[in-house]
């Protein structure tokens, strides 16, 4: 037998494999569900009896059905990060921006069944994607991060406003394309062109293509 010490870290370790292995449960409870039922019709004792948890668990690692869609969808939104991170420093930030944008509406597309729950919380005060705004899984910033990735690079090579905060910038955007490719339905490559082509203008300053790219750092 161990030391109290010692005896008081197993059992610390021992929970939070537990939890992880629970989590992971919820999760592909949940992906299952949501994409046979949809939002509205699966219900947290569902995803709980599934996952082979009480509904509880569910409630204390994720604090919701909202929550725990909304992280689901973060997890297929992850690859997009790498991508925003590559075009950032091959692409000029304007077709960067729109790829990201027409990307990022097909996810959201392919994963109609996930958004009701992602627009719940963005409407919610504060908004979701803040670190400040809630623990742990419910902190989705793949959402945003790759078009803060974008906006910060577009401003570093002198093709986007300087004084625009990028993180707000990336959360109005990106909001504005949810609504428009979920509840209008529009294409996804409509939608984003559509919201590039309402956005960018705010953005992008007026120097000239040559001037930007003389400017560009080497």
């Amino acid at each position: 037998m161990g030391s109290p010490v010692e005896t008081k870290q197993w059992h610390a370790r021992a929970a939070a494999t537990r939890r992880r292995r629970s989590d992971l449960r919820i999760r592909e409870a949940a992906r299952e569900l949501l994409a046979e039922r949809g939002y509205e019709s699966t219900t947290v004792k569902m995803i709980a009896a599934q996952a082979g948890v009480g509904a509880a668990t569910i409630y204390n690692i994720f604090g919701g059905k909202r929550s725990l869609a909304a992280r689901v969808l973060a997890e297929a939104l992850a690859p997009l990060v790498a991508i925003a991170e590559r075009e950032a420093e091959t692409l000029p930030v304007e077709s960067a921006i729109e790829a990201h944008l027409t990307r990022l509406a097909k996810v959201l597309q392919q994963h109609s069944d996930l958004v009701p729950g992602t627009l719940a919380i963005s409407r919610s005060a504060p908004p979701f994607w803040l670190p400040e705004a809630s623990p742990g899984p419910r902190q989705i910033n793949s959402l945003t991060a790759p078009l803060r990735t974008l906006i910060r690079a577009g401003q570093r090579r002198g093709e986007i406003e300087t004084d625009l905060d990028p993180v707000e910038c990336a959360e109005m955007i990106t909001g504005l394309l949810v609504v428009v490719s979920h509840e209008r339905r529009e294409p996804a490559q409509a939608a984003a062109r559509l919201v590039a082509r309402v956005t960018l203008r705010g953005l992008l300053t007026d120097r000239p293509a040559a001037d930007l790219r003389s400017a560009a750092p080497s």
